[in-house]
């Protein structure tokens, strides 16, 4: 009876009562919803860090000579961009000439192989309009090691690449 009396007389009591509650049950909710993103952030970064090394980019020839050597940086360069273009192009002597070798669109198939799309080869001019299927996998971030088969050739072609980084002027040099 008393609780019918003060809702009956004190009608605005009673509406800032309910404005009250929604007010704390929607700010619980978002505080809920906040907690939850703040809980889910760090899972997210760690995903993004897992994530594998992105194909795009340019990158270098090596060739180990031997195992205990340090691996011989060629003057040989692919770059893949991420528009799907790629060349492939090198050094051709100490005036800094340079020649590009190889290049089309490529297409990545899945986390292990993508395909060549050539539209133009000097190296190879039968492998213009043909596609070459490439297996790579990745030893760190910045090296890939690819393998592949040339339509016709006797033996399976394998190569590493190094990514190309850009390095910013430092006040020593």
């Amino acid at each position: 009876m008393l609780m019918k009396r003060l809702v009956f007389n004190r009608p605005f009591l009673a509406m800032a009562s309910l404005k009250a509650y929604l007010l704390w049950r929607c700010s619980f909710g978002l505080t809920k919803r906040f907690l939850f993103l703040l809980c889910m952030m760090p899972m997210a970064l760690w995903a993004q860090t897992d994530a594998a090394p992105q194909l795009a980019g340019v990158w270098q020839q090596i060739q180990v000579v031997k195992q205990k050597q340090h691996p011989v940086k060629l003057p040989v360069w692919k770059v893949l961009q991420e528009s799907g273009a790629f060349c492939t192009f090198l050094i051709a002597n100490q005036s800094g000439q340079s020649i590009i070798t190889n290049e089309g669109r490529y297409e990545r198939l899945n986390d292990s192989t993508y395909v060549e799309h050539v539209t133009g080869s000097i190296t190879d001019p039968d492998l213009v309009g043909h596609d070459n299927v490439i297996s790579y996998r990745f030893k760190g971030p910045d090296r890939l090691e690819v393998h592949y088969q040339i339509p016709g050739a006797t033996h399976e072609g394998r190569e590493t690449w190094v990514r190309v980084k850009l390095q910013m002027p430092s006040d020593e040099d």
